[in-house]
């Protein structure tokens, strides 16, 4: 029943298309050809694009609509166009580098007291910075009246990995915790190698997401 179970397909549909199936079926897996039935070649551009860029539709649209049986399940029997394998792709990297051990914390989890340097920026880019703890101060150098409404290119400069930053962002925008190791900048100019957590602040009355929280730990070069 592996097939079909999760493709929303009828009888009618299996005996009037099955000529169309077959000529679409990659046979990769078991699962691979149906399970997710619903989407067409409009449907994956617009429904990756809406998870890339952060659209909560589009990322439950998409997620709904993915089996994630096997790597190639979802994908494999349809002929995706250059820019849509490219969406794939960061789809594909986005869940193989899922931080699983980063869970979501609470309003008041996020602005307890720490040693950990803090910083709480909006959901959506460019991620401006809505609060920052006292230990993120004295690690970056700026005053929280320098760090609000700013975002966190004030801690960037020629050694910081753009592609690493790119990979956060589409991270974030999928909805998965993430972390990675970046060379920042104080204000003074300090260059530091940052160990850099993302994880997303949750409201409990409503369990929605209502911001992102960066914890940063300098560590050795």
């Amino acid at each position: 029943e592996s097939d079909f179970v999760a493709g929303g397909l009828d009888h009618t549909d299996i005996s009037s298309e099955s000529s169309t199936y077959a000529t679409n079926l990659s046979f990769s897996s078991p699962e691979s050809d149906f399970v997710a039935g619903g989407l067409d070649h409009a449907d994956l551009s617009t429904r990756a694009m809406d998870m890339l860029t952060g659209t909560e539709e589009g990322r439950s649209n998409l997620a709904y609509s993915l089996s994630f049986s096997s790597p190639e399940a979802d994908f494999s029997s349809l002929g995706l166009t250059d820019e849509q394998r490219m969406m794939l792709d960061s789809v594909e990297q986005v869940m193989a580098t899922n931080t699983s051990s980063i869970s979501d914390v609470t309003i008041e989890e996020a602005f307890a007291a720490s040693d950990d340097a803090r910083v709480i920026t909006e959901l959506t880019p460019p991620f401006k910075i809505k609060s920052v703890n006292s230990a993120w101060v004295s690690l970056c150098g700026f005053t929280a009246e320098e760090s609000m409404g700013k975002h966190l290119g004030i801690l960037q400069g020629d050694r910081t990995d753009a592609n690493e930053l790119e990979r956060l962002t589409a991270q974030i925008l999928a909805g998965v915790p993430s972390e990675a190791k970046l060379v920042n900048y104080t204000k003074e100019g300090r260059e530091f190698r940052n160990n850099l957590k993302i994880s997303f602040v949750v409201d409990e009355l409503t369990k929605e997401r209502v911001a992102v929280m960066g914890t940063l730990r300098e560590v050795a070069a």
